[in-house]
């Protein structure tokens, strides 16, 4: 039962979150940044991890970044990896959006700009509820 009641929290944090994520989503591709050059990106990460006190680290010269949100129910060993790519690609975007890509000849045309916010929503997420899981 106690399952059923964290799915459903879940479930409606996400949706909460929606216009977060899509707010993210959107950043993140206007401003997209091929491989090892990421500095940006992960700069913007980490003001969204600090604006929820979400401890981090910054590795391979600031072009990653770990989170850590940690259950608080009990203590145990228990530990999953969430990862997104950051990076982007030398495309020229011809999409005609409001988001439209600000870096000419880079582009989010591979989903990693999807795939960092919706991870940044789950960290959220997650820490929200980090009093009802262990790990």
């Amino acid at each position: 039962m106690e399952n059923d009641n964290i799915q459903v929290r879940v479930k409606q944090l996400s949706e909460d979150n929606f216009q977060d994520t899509l707010r993210m989503r959107r950043y993140l591709h206007q401003w997209p940044e091929l491989s090892e050059q990421e500095y940006k990106t992960v700069d913007y990460i980490c003001k969204e991890l600090q604006s929820i006190n979400v401890e981090y680290e910054c590795l391979l010269n600031n072009t990653a970044v770990v989170a850590y949100v940690r259950g608080n129910k009990f203590v145990d060993d228990k530990c999953i990896a969430i990862r997104a790519d950051i990076d982007a690609l030398p495309i020229i975007e011809q999409n005609e959006v409001c988001y439209k890509s600000k870096n000419n000849g880079v582009m989010h045309a591979c989903g990693h700009d999807v795939h960092t916010a919706n991870l940044l929503a789950t960290i959220k997420i997650l820490h929200s509820i980090k009093n009802e899981f262990s790990g």
